[in-house]
């Protein structure tokens, strides 16, 4: 019995740290299962009911593993302000200063696997040398009714222009407070999208088209979400994106020197 046990635990283990350490799409339709399955049939045929319970129960601790990490909203830290935040009035938005027609709330989203707290407050929030098109990101926080929130912290992270995070020094990660208009202003580069498109978990959740992580935090309320770009080919098999297609998508300011995208989060 406690062989049996033993070798439940051992190939569900196996196969389970196996997909969750593989990174690449391949990998996890192709290598990790034909070990754990070559394994499974060179079992004694006695013991191969407790192997195909092993490979059941690694597969399941596998795919919640990986689910929780995608769809977890971490709480947003409580910022003190330092006063590196967008401070000007009415250049942000196309009606700068105005109050407009109370609108739903914008949707929330997870965190995804990328979120690191405790950034630096400033409005540029990438280093000299990223690759990517240099573009600022503007907008509201407002309320339901279409006031404006003053003093709201506004977090955001996001990829580089070849679709790479940076998991140690806060580049295209930053936060600010938004001014007595509720405005906000960063200047970042566009990102891009990233992924591979396949069969596996990988492939399908985390083939991502260009987007842009954004917590908003007012007095204890926290909200997460995400903002995608019209104009990004890769929105269409981009699995997260399908919930937000009506509601969160930037525009871009016409006629600018430089790519501006606006966005407007009503909490």
């Amino acid at each position: 019995m406690i062989g049996n046990v033993a070798q439940l635990a051992g190939i569900a283990l196996l196969l389970g740290f196996g997909l969750h350490k593989s990174d690449d799409s391949n990998l996890q339709i192709t290598i990790v299962p034909l070990a754990v399955i070559t394994l499974f049939l060179l079992l004694p045929e006695g013991s191969r009911s407790m192997g195909g319970l092993g490979i059941a129960a690694g597969t399941v601790g596998y795919v919640a593993i990986f689910l929780y990490n995608r769809m977890r909203a971490a709480p947003m830290p409580d910022y003190a302000v330092t006063g590196e935040s967008f401070t000007a009035s009415g250049s942000t938005s196309a009606t700068p200063g105005a109050e407009k027609a109370p609108v739903s709330c914008t949707p929330r989203g997870p965190d995804g696997p990328y979120y690191m707290p405790n950034t630096p407050e400033r409005i540029q929030v990438t280093a000299s040398g990223t690759l990517g098109e240099p573009m600022r990101f503007v907008g509201q926080v407002l309320r339901s009714d279409g006031s404006p929130v003053a003093g709201a912290c506004i977090e955001i992270w996001h990829a580089d222009g070849n679709g790479d995070y940076d998991h140690h020094n806060f580049n295209m990660r930053g936060h600010q407070f938004t001014n007595e208009n509720g405005e906000f202003l960063f200047e970042t580069i566009k990102p891009s999208g990233y992924g591979t498109r396949s069969m596996s978990l990988i492939g399908t959740v985390d083939f991502r088209s260009a987007h842009i992580h954004v917590k908003i935090k007012v007095d204890s309320k926290d909200v997460t979400t995400q903002v995608w770009f019209p104009d990004d080919p890769r929105n269409s098999k981009d699995v997260a994106f399908w919930k937000f297609k009506d509601t969160n998508v930037v525009s871009y300011v016409p006629d600018a020197s430089v790519l501006i995208a606006n966005f407007d989060f009503v909490i």
